[in-house]
Order: C-alpha cells, then sequence, then structure tokens
C-alpha cells in the first residue's frame, strides 16, 4: 500500500470537516487518475484554509498494478487536488511517501 507523510488544506469557504480515522477523499494524481486516501490527523477538526501535517493511507494502491499508474506522478513535494465526487476540497503536497 502505498503511504504519505502530507501537509493538506481545505479551501471550501466557511466549510469545515471533523477529523475521523476514516476520514477518506480522492486525491487526483493526473488529469483522469483519481485514488482514494485515508487521512489521518492529531486534529478534532480540519478548520478551512488552514494547513495540517497528516498521514495518508492510499488504501487503493495496494497492487503493483495501481502503483505504476501513479508512480509516474509521485516525488516529494508533489501537489494534489483533493476532491469528494467531482467537489474539489481542497489540495495537499507530499512531503514524502513510501509503498510497501
Amino acid at each position: 500500500m502505498l503511504t504519505a507523510k502530507a501537509r493538506v488544506k481545505f479551501t471550501v469557504a466557511g466549510k469545515d470537516y471533523d477529523a475521523h480515522d476514516r476520514f477518506d477523499v480522492a486525491f487526483r494524481f493526473a488529469e483522469n487518475l483519481l485514488f482514494s486516501g485515508r487521512i489521518k490527523g492529531s486534529v478534532p477538526e480540519y478548520k478551512s484554509g488552514e494547513e495540517y501535517a497528516v498521514d495518508v493511507a492510499f488504501f487503493t494502491i495496494d497492487n503493483e498494478e495501481s502503483y505504476n499508474m501513479v508512480k509516474p506522478t509521485l516525488s516529494d513535494g508533489t501537489r494534489f487536488v483533493m476532491c469528494a465526487g467531482s467537489r474539489i476540497m481542497g489540495d495537499a503536497v507530499m512531503d514524502s511517501f513510501t509503498y510497501a
């Protein structure tokens, strides 16, 4: 599974999110390439406009086929758009990642 240390910022004005163990969002790795990731941080709520250091577990990138699809887009410092369906929720910067 692909895991990452990242910084996330939710950008929907006036929209805050309760943080919980199963906070899943989609990350856009390329124009038409979305994969779900589970965000885990140390705060009870994510406030719009603030940046948070989190761990992300990409539970849908759990085999060589899916990893090889995203591998060309991965590097430390890569920016991603976070989505829920077609709605953009914010952005993320991947500080480091591992695949095991």
